[in-house]
């Protein structure tokens, strides 16, 4: 019923802004299965490796590279990789508007105050409005609820139309007041938010080349950063075509009829 001079959007509260798209809680729970469980896999095969290498011993699945190697699943690593970048890519989403939102009820935070009454310079449209540039600002039979959903909406500061006595100006105070009591609790929220999910995003950035160059030998890759110089000229002994492999080869075939 108080809602005449408002866009039918603004009255309805669609044009609002969104704290956050619906699916975000969901980001972090992928981000969990398809970067942080694999991640946790390929770590711990690394550090096996490593072990088996400080002790001289040998695996099941051969010796050298083959410690740390890739398995030959092709179509569930492009699965994996698939899901990552649409991981990577969701977040990234998520945080754009967790931005938007925060830095939208940050800017309202308090919301700004006219020491004027509205007038050419101050003029809060749709509900006020000039009808040409030397007119006053009028706003006519406005409610105070449509006067303050306005301001908030549209970041315009808080002036007093010349149609208005004092004790509208005192229930528009308090409406606005509501407005900026929330604004002021959720934009730091949201902002807080927003710098966690930043965090979140440069971990999964960072852990994301690792899982991609996975058909590449990312095993390979990290076990050659985690290992010793000492692991390293073990495992290059066990290499095919290395020292020990020779040896065990001429050995097989001495042994031959």
């Amino acid at each position: 019923d108080t809602c005449h001079s408002l866009h039918a959007k603004d009255c309805s509260g669609e044009s609002c802004q969104e704290l956050g798209p619906l699916w975000a809680p969901a980001w972090p729970t992928a981000g969990l299965m398809f970067l942080a469980a694999p991640l946790r896999a390929v770590l711990k095969s690394a550090a096996q490796a490593a072990a088996l290498v400080e002790r001289g011993g040998a695996s099941p699945q051969g010796h050298g590279w083959a410690w740390v190697g890739v398995g030959g699943r092709p179509r569930i690593m492009v699965a994996l990789v698939i899901a990552t970048l649409a991981t990577i890519g969701s977040g990234a989403t998520a945080l754009a508007e967790f931005s938007a939102a925060g830095m939208h009820y940050a800017t309202r935070c308090p919301l700004e105050r006219a020491s004027s009454r509205c007038g050419a310079e101050i003029c809060p449209s749709p509900v006020c409005r000039r009808e040409t540039e030397f007119s006053p600002c009028v706003c006519g039979r406005l409610h105070e609820e449509e006067m303050a959903r306005a301001l908030f909406l549209n970041h315009f500061p808080a002036c007093q139309p010349y149609e208005w006595y004092s004790w509208q100006m005192q229930k528009l105070e308090e409406l606005v007041l509501r407005y900026e009591n929330f604004a002021c609790v959720v934009g730091p929220l949201i902002c807080a938010t927003a710098a966690v999910g930043g965090a979140l995003l440069l971990v999964q950035l960072a852990c994301c080349p690792m899982l991609l160059l996975g058909r590449l030998g990312v095993r390979q890759a990290v076990f050659v950063l985690l290992a010793t110089e000492d692991e390293l000229d073990v495992a290059l002994l066990f290499e095919p075509g290395g020292a020990v492999a020779q040896s065990q080869a001429g050995d097989t075939a001495g042994g031959e009829p």
